[in-house]
Formats: structure tokens, C-alpha cells, sequence
């Protein structure tokens, strides 16, 4: 089963703001899923999504 993290868990993952995660979602710079309402984050999606980026992350 896949892990779903919350927003503040990916925020914490990620080590950015909440400003940060917010704009690469709404630019879709980043995998994630609203259920509910609520941002969620495939926590294999987001490793592939970082591995992918190298130093590259803006």
C-alpha cells in the first residue's frame, strides 16, 4: 500500500516553507493529490520526484 504524506509531513520531508510547497503545487512542480480537500503526497512519487531533480530544485 501506498504511503500518502500530509502537507505538513511533505513540508517537513522537504524542509521548505509552506509558501514554498503551496507555489510548487499550483505551478505543478511537484506530484500531489487533493482527496478531500486536502493536499496528500505519494511519499515513493516525492523520492522519484527529488532523485529526478539532482541540485536542480527551485
Amino acid at each position: 500500500m501506498k504511503r500518502l504524506l500530509n502537507f505538513k509531513e511533505t513540508r517537513d520531508f522537504l524542509h521548505v516553507s509552506q509558501t514554498t510547497l503551496y507555489r510548487w503545487i499550483y505551478n505543478k512542480k511537484i506530484p500531489a493529490l487533493k482527496i478531500g480537500g486536502q493536499w496528500r503526497f505519494d511519499e515513493k512519487a516525492l523520492n522519484d520526484w527529488i532523485n529526478s531533480k539532482g541540485n536542480r530544485v527551485k
